[in-house]
């Protein structure tokens, strides 16, 4: 069920990291039927892993129901890592909300490009970022499948 009730955005306090990963794996293995965390050790705990990134947590009700993670990668581009909402807020606002939050942290900090990647069969992601300005960059191999890499002109 969707519930259109005002979604609120702040930045991640210590208190939230562990809902925020916990979102954040549900959603994963939703698209992989399972998450083997032994690959993935950086998934349990994302926000140890990158001190310099911008965490977007979006609450309905005090509930986590999507999230965001931008990491500076170059003096004008910063990419988002991760962004994740709760499946029974999907097709809702929250996804473009938390995106347009990460292009304003991206402004304010004075990044001119954002940069992210996704997995080739998730159509209705590649879908979602084209819709909202990213153009395609390239395309690489892995031996599950391929990336696909987006970037957006914040210019």
């Amino acid at each position: 069920m969707k519930n259109n009730a005002s979604i609120s955005l702040k930045t991640v306090h210590p208190h939230d990291r562990g809902e925020m990963n916990h979102v954040m794996l549900t959603k994963l293995e939703e698209h992989w039927e399972c998450v083997d965390s032994s690959i993935t050790p950086d998934l349990n705990n994302i926000s140890q892993g990158h001190a310099q990134a911008i965490f977007i947590i979006g609450e309905q009700e005090e509930r986590i129901v999507g999230t965001g993670v931008l990491v500076p990668k170059s003096t004008d581009t910063a990419e988002i890592i991760q962004m994740s909402v709760s499946s029974d807020m999907c097709w809702s606002s929250v996804g473009t909300v938390i995106l347009h939050r990460l292009c304003e942290e991206s402004i304010q900090h004075g990044f001119s490009h954002i940069m992210l990647e996704t997995r080739t069969i998730w159509n209705d992601m590649i879908a979602f970022f084209e819709h909202f300005g990213f153009h395609l960059t390239r395309e690489e191999g892995l031996a599950s499948g391929y990336n696909r890499c987006f970037v957006l002109d914040l210019t």
